[in-house]
């Protein structure tokens, strides 16, 4: 609840207040870590807010709200866990974590590539509190997919 309310009026997306709920609770929230059920609640309602012609991928012009939704989801949830200043994320690492999870490597991601997505950056804000090497935490997830 109170994560929620650090959030108000802070981003433009809805999308990214969600995304940044999401990572947030999923790295400090153990009770919420653990449930697989509200977390794919959560991810199918963005997904379904970033497929905006519901065809069940995001792919064209939907691609570039990811990236703006990623990165500034991404950001919003590392300010309030990350240590120093370093909680962006940049255009080409997002390309990098895209093709990553995109299985059938069709440039679309299905609902499946983007809770991979999604998994992903909770892992780098798991492993990158300190985020001096979040280059080396990207390269390594990309390395295990």
């Amino acid at each position: 609840e109170n994560m929620k309310k650090l959030f108000l009026g802070m981003g433009q997306h809805q999308s990214s207040e969600l995304l940044a709920d999401h990572l947030l609770k999923t790295v400090e929230d153990d009770a919420y870590a653990k449930d697989k059920a509200q977390q794919e609640e959560n991810m199918k309602k963005l997904f379904q807010e970033l497929d905006k012609d519901n065809n069940g991928a995001i792919d064209g012009k939907e691609v570039k709200g990811l990236f703006d939704i990623i990165t500034e989801g991404y950001e919003m949830a590392a300010v309030n866990v990350v240590e120093g200043s370093n909680t962006e994320l940049t255009k080409s690492q997002v390309q990098t974590l895209c093709k990553s999870v995109d299985a059938n490597k069709d440039q679309k991601l299905q609902f499946n590539e983007f809770v991979a997505l999604v998994e992903s950056l909770s892992r780098i804000l798991k492993e990158g509190k300190s985020m001096e090497n979040i280059q080396k935490l990207v390269m390594n997830i990309n390395a295990r997919t």
